[in-house]
């Protein structure tokens, strides 16, 4: 049902990289999500109403609250792929967590209604009228609900969009809802003992504590998390397929939404290559990464020495050292550079976080009388600065 409805509203479905292809996912998700929910809230409202059932009636109205959940992805996508302006150059891309973030909200704010009636039903229980076109209505309610968590999951994933795997959730919640629900009424209906107010509190608890997920990982990406561990290793993996590239470091992401991701990374390459070269290599690794991963990389290339073996032996000694430290700790852009009879040694000491100043400043210090054991007449100048693309 999934891929027919995809195929069949969805022009060139398998593009998930292009915009226009993104905003139709979310347009199908909601429009999808609209339809399914107005029809379940009308009917779990009359078989609430009539049989004067609280948490049927709650269930009904969590329905209407998904639909106006729907229409914020609506909204947040539309405004999401808002083409850049001169207050926003690079997009509004991160509207789209926004309106995750809005779900979140909404999820908590059911949570907290559901557990203020739930908690007024167990010192006042309510009389119920247990119907079996009720309990049918929600179980075919339970069902939907099912599949529509299973088609915002698959088009979530399909365009990596948090917004539809939050909607993901929130039915997955009413699910749970449902089916407490019906629980409880078949208890009620076999044994008399009205359960309601108890089991309500313990969904409503559920339904917080997802609210609350959503919206710290909501908050984490618009504060701006670290680099995926995978997109990580995609990226120097590429870079490090070309031919005169030596290594690389200092990778830094900024996500400005799913479709705009800019990054900078320093690519290391023999000092005694021409510059024009090296230019070439430069843009032909970022056109590649912008074609095969859609990331509009700049790249900063640092010139190693490699014919000499100073450098070599010195980079070694300070790299073993400081692994037996912290397996962390890493140190690059090795470079000798001679004045009058002292050798100044100069390079970069990535700190893993948890290192604060005073450390940093014990470990420089131990690097250069380590050094100076070697060679009296080494000093050294160490850059410290705190890895961005920490695995």
């Amino acid at each position: 049902m999934t891929h027919f409805l995809v195929s069949k509203f969805i022009s060139d479905y398998q593009n998930t990289k292009d915009k226009a292809v993104r905003n139709s996912y979310a347009f199908l998700a909601a429009i999808v999500g609209i339809v399914c929910n107005i029809i379940l809230f009308v009917c779990k409202f009359l078989v609430g109403y009539l049989s004067s059932s609280i948490s049927v009636m709650t269930d009904s109205f969590n329905n209407l609250s998904d639909v106006s959940s729907s229409v914020v992805i609506i909204i947040g996508f539309k405004l999401a792929n808002k083409s850049p302006d001169k207050n926003h150059p690079f997009g509004y891309g991160r509207f789209e967590y926004i309106s995750t973030l809005f779900i979140s909200v909404v999820i908590m704010y059911l949570g907290f209604s559901f557990l203020k009636d739930s908690i007024y039903d167990i010192f006042h229980v309510p009389m119920l009228s247990v119907s079996k076109i009720s309990i049918l209505i929600l179980f075919l309610s339970l069902l939907t609900k099912i599949w529509l968590s299973l088609f915002n999951k698959k088009l979530g994933m399909a365009i990596s969009s948090k917004t539809l795997l939050a909607s993901s959730v929130d039915c997955k919640n009413d699910v749970i809802i449902t089916f407490t629900t019906i629980f409880s009424m078949l208890f009620t209906y076999f044994t008399g003992i009205v359960i309601e107010g108890f089991v309500g509190t313990f969904v409503s608890g559920l339904l917080l504590w997802s609210g609350f997920v959503i919206f710290k990982e909501t908050i984490s990406s618009l504060l701006g998390e670290s680099v995926d561990k995978n997109l990580n290793s995609d990226i120097k993996k590429m870079i490090l397929n070309f031919d005169g590239v030596l290594g690389v470091h200092d990778l830094i992401v900024h996500n400005y939404g799913p479709s705009k991701i800019i990054a900078s990374i320093h690519v290391e390459v023999a000092d005694d290559m021409p510059i024009s070269y090296c230019h070439d290599i430069i843009e032909r690794i970022e056109k590649e990464i912008n074609n095969k991963l859609n990331i509009e990389l700049v790249i900063h290339a640092d010139p190693i020495a490699v014919n000499d073996p100073r450098v070599k032996k010195f980079s070694a000694i300070v790299n073993k050292y400081i692994k037996s430290k912290h397996d962390e700790l890493n140190a690059y852009d090795f470079r000798i550079v001679e004045a009058n009879n002292y050798i100044n040694l100069i390079f970069d000491l990535v700190i893993p976080f948890g290192y604060n100043e005073s450390d940093a400043n014990k470990l420089k210090n131990e690097i250069g009388d380590l050094l100076k054991s070697y060679d009296n007449k080494i000093m050294c100048i160490i850059n410290s600065k705190t890895r961005y693309d920490e695995i």
